[in-house]
């Protein structure tokens, strides 16, 4: 897995067909390609020094195909009622994440929307995933970069971008019912969960949107999907914006009284 070969041979098994005709080699075939995935994410946050910088292009668009291809096929397993291979698109999307670090890929969130969610609007929940993981591998212990200073740079740049995440959050609550999306809820959710716990995002921006009303409502009835996930986004506004810090007192104001409202 550390060695530089391993990069051609991830790839080639990601490359190859997903659905073989025995439900046992399927099963096979699944497992080989998510240790794939496995190992590419490893090499993106500490081996990347293999490769030459300007192979990085390459290397980030032929995982871009893999996420699609993979993400599709689980959309397609979920309409034909056969097991979608979640874990494999949710590692392809961490080895995106890391390996915009490396790069410096400070154009991937306007990148990926254009790219893949414009061309691909059926992947939304897919696509979710691979933000939420953006901020996480930004802040992973075990990424290995050759010079912090990028590193630094590229949080200034998540910080500066976080308007794109919350208007595409936005945008996914608004244009589905989460009573029947319940993938899409939950999606939202943990993408936001991640950009407020890591990123440092303005409280205006968050005290504009709608995801904030949205997100109290789905605390009124436990049986809504992603009511557990809806505690912890306000778990960690309330632990991210104190009442004591300059700033933060209109977004306070507007949790308070739908915080208090929930146990009337």
């Amino acid at each position: 897995q550390r060695t530089a070969v391993a990069w051609i041979v991830c790839d080639r098994l990601l490359s190859s067909s997903s659905s073989p005709p025995s439900s046992s080699d399927n099963t096979m075939s699944s497992q080989r390609q998510f240790f794939a995935a496995q190992t590419l994410h490893a090499k993106c946050l500490s081996d990347v020094y293999q490769l030459p910088p300007d192979s990085l292009p390459s290397l980030r668009d032929s995982l871009v195909n893999h996420f699609i291809s993979h993400a599709s096929d689980s959309v397609r397993a979920n309409l034909e009622n056969r097991p979608a291979n979640r874990p494999l698109v949710t590692r392809l999307a961490m080895a995106i994440a890391a390996l915009a670090v490396q790069m410096s890929w400070h154009t991937c969130l306007n990148d990926i929307t254009q790219n893949v969610l414009n061309t691909h609007p059926e992947l939304g929940p897919a696509v979710l995933e691979l933000f939420r993981s953006i901020p996480e591998e930004a802040d992973s212990n075990r990424l290995v970069l050759t010079n912090e200073e990028d590193l630094w740079s590229y949080r200034d740049m998540l910080r500066n971008s976080s308007r794109i995440v919350l208007g595409l959050c936005e945008h996914a609550v608004q244009s589905t019912n989460s009573q029947s999306d319940v993938a899409t809820t939950e999606a939202v959710l943990s993408c936001l969960q991640s950009w407020i716990r890591i990123v440092d995002i303005n409280p205006q921006l968050i005290e504009q949107t709608v995801l904030l009303p949205w997100v109290f409502e789905l605390l009124v009835d436990s049986t809504n999907g992603g009511f557990e996930l809806a505690v912890d986004v306000v778990v960690e506004l309330l632990r991210m914006y104190p009442s004591d810090r300059r700033g933060n007192e209109g977004l306070i104001r507007s949790i308070i009284p739908r915080a208090m409202a929930l146990g009337q």
